[in-house]
């Protein structure tokens, strides 16, 4: 659920204003409501409006940067992106060293029945060939005869072999050995380049992986030959950056608050992403610290590591910033931590200062799984979305309609009355199903129910008296099938049973009313004050959709607004407004939510029985509550 958020674009470009204030505030944006207050709490605790605020021991916070700063890992990006483009300075000899070499023992299975022995004489071996043709060939690569090039050994069938089993290689590697090893590994690739070269590299890398807009699964599969035969793997390609994460950085550090990285990345790679104004981070290279490696004599880079720092994975994290960091800021620990991964838990669990801890949800298990679930207030959660480089609230309540069931505890059929959307529900189950992870509803010719002489039986749900919505966001994804005289419905009324049209202070909420074959729905606010008011006040507005595909219908209930939206699209923003008396807003109380398959009424017309049936499908139900303040 990707979104273009232009407040949150004109809130950036509004920061260099907003921080000649004492308190800059974070945007909502898509963060969890849960995050988004606590991380609210520490800004005012601890930023530079705060009483207690100590500007030569200034608050900071540390982050690392894979799978928490950016969405995917940038140094996994960058051994494919050298895997994609041939980007080494190894000889083949070097090639088989760098692959082993720092191996406990190469000559037990690391996938499957292959051994590590296996698959580096297999890439070595693809890769003197690759070598001698285009790698050992060409100083530029950007070169239009070393494009044309790669461009033919990429059709190659040792190429293919090479990138697939070194691309296996290294997930091989990470699950069989040790952590240490795991890290030094990755980075033997780099052996030879100079730290420019293999800054220019990253940041090719990431713009290449960023303009993707996301990330999707890749799969690396070798051809039948070598030692090892086929292989393949997949691994998740592209590089996210949430305008949520960007956010944050510029908020703290407009709030009087440091940022610093510590990553168990290569500091060279993480400041290649992190430091500028390229990718949003803006960063300082001396407030960023990963993996130091040695050079060789010549200034060339070598995957080995400096025995004289602190190496910043796992516990090393937390020996880092207390002797890196800390003394910089009075001796204290960080205001905020925010990791993802086990190798993040030291850091997030060490310091008693710390105010928010927080998590980006990536489905890991083991100790920052427990972390995360423990129920610790100091403890955040953020989701997100992989698929779309994105961060993705977590719903307060969500129906996604994956069993074979409907769940009659949320929902009741919505039995038949006299109004003209009603007339035909029916409780017979040919008008429900729940299909390919959706809520089916039908409108259909009645099959000769005995006992029931409506022509037509239409399904609907509701949630009366069983669940309801305040002040928050509600989403539906929906397809809605055509007919003449169908008109579905998503809608809203109050949960206490008081109408509109016999309370003075109901209130009906349309979120999505289809008609026919438009391509277009309508959205619309009801009140006593909207039926009898003839100055024109705007209550509906309607917004084009993807006929017979599935849309996304929301609506925003504030205390003082309501804003309605097709695919995030906004058709109407009605407000509340006292100056026009009681009757003008009346939606102060929690309302039921309505989901129902209607066919023939005034509105749409005469139902034509030729095109029936008709269906609507449902694919999830997502709320997001906000805060009643």
């Amino acid at each position: 659920m990707k979104r273009v958020n232009i407040a949150a674009i004109l809130a950036a470009a509004a920061f260099s204003i907003l921080s000649c204030s004492r308190e800059v505030y974070l945007p909502q944006g898509d963060w969890n409501p849960d995050v988004h207050s606590k991380i609210s709490a520490m800004l005012k605790e601890c930023g530079k409006s705060s009483k207690g605020y100590d500007a030569t021991a200034r608050p900071y916070a540390v982050f690392d940067f894979d799978n928490t700063s950016i969405i995917n890992d940038v140094e996994i990006s960058l051994l494919n992106y050298q895997l994609i483009n041939l980007r080494f300075r190894l000889t083949p000899d070097e090639m088989y060293e760098a692959l082993t070499g720092c191996l406990p023992d190469i000559d037990i299975p690391i996938c499957g029945d292959l051994t590590a022995r296996m698959l580096a004489e297999d890439v070595t071996a693809d890769y003197r060939l690759l070598y001698d043709r285009y790698i050992g060939k060409y100083d530029d690569p950007h070169a239009p005869e070393a494009q044309a090039a790669l461009a033919e050994i990429r059709n190659t069938d040792e190429y293919k072999d090479f990138a697939a089993k070194y691309a296996t290689f290294y997930p091989s590697v990470s699950k069989t050995y040790d952590y240490a090893t795991d890290c030094i590994w990755i980075l033997k690739g780099l052996n030879g380049m100079t730290t420019e070269e293999i800054t220019e590299l990253t940041k090719e890398s990431c713009r290449y992986f960023t303009a993707m807009g996301g990330t999707h699964y890749v799969v690396w599969e070798s051809p039948e030959m070598g030692v090892c035969g086929k292989v393949s793997g997949a691994h998740p390609e592209g590089i996210g950056i949430s305008n949520e994460m960007k956010s944050l950085y510029r908020t703290l550090k407009a709030n009087g608050i440091d940022v610093y990285i510590v990553s168990a990345s290569l500091e060279t790679i993480v400041e290649a992403m992190a430091c500028g104004s390229e990718f949003g981070f803006d960063m300082d290279p001396e407030n960023v610290f990963g993996l130091r490696m040695k050079e060789t004599a010549d200034g060339r880079f070598s995957a080995d590591y400096d025995e004289g720092y602190v190496q910043t994975f796992k516990e090393g994290k937390t020996g880092a910033i207390r002797k890196y960091i800390a003394p910089s800021h009075g001796g204290k620990g960080p205001c905020l931590v925010a990791g993802d991964s086990n190798g993040d838990y030291n850091m997030l669990t060490d310091f008693d200062d710390m105010k928010v801890g927080l998590i980006i949800d990536c489905g890991n298990t083991g100790r920052i799984d427990a972390l995360a679930s423990s129920g610790d207030p100091k403890i955040a959660v953020q989701c997100r979305d992989l698929a779309h480089g994105c961060f993705v609230a977590a719903p307060t309540w969500s129906d996604e309609f994956g069993s074979d069931e409907i769940d009659w505890t949320v929902w009741s059929k919505i039995p038949r009355d006299v109004h003209h959307w009603s007339i035909h529900m029916s409780d017979y189950d040919g008008c429900y199903e729940m299909r390919d992870g959706c809520l089916v509803l039908k409108g259909i010719v009645n099959p000769g129910i005995e006992g029931d002489d409506a022509p037509l039986l239409t399904g609907g749900v509701w949630t009366v008296g069983k669940h309801s919505f305040g002040y928050g966001r509600l989403e539906i994804r929906a397809k809605i099938g055509e007919a003449g005289g169908a008109w579905p419905a998503l809608w809203m009324m109050p949960q206490d049973g008081e109408p509109y049209l016999e309370n003075e202070y109901g209130g009906e909420i349309d979120i999505c009313e289809k008609l026919n074959f438009d391509d277009h729905a309508f959205q619309t606010l009801h009140t006593r004050y909207t039926l009898n008011d003839t100055t024109g006040h705007v209550h509906g507005g309607r917004g084009s959709i993807a006929r017979n595909e599935f849309n996304i219908y929301a609506v925003e209930h504030y205390r003082d607004s309501i804003k309605l939206f097709i695919n995030d699209v906004c058709t109407l923003n009605y407000k509340r407004q006292p100056e026009l008396g009681p009757l003008q807003w009346s939606f102060d109380k929690k309302f039921a939510l309505y989901v129902d398959m209607q066919v023939g009424a005034p509105w749409p017309g005469e139902a034509k029985l030729e095109d029936l049936p008709v269906e609507m499908a449902i694919d999830w139900i997502r709320f997001y509550e906000y805060p009643e303040e």
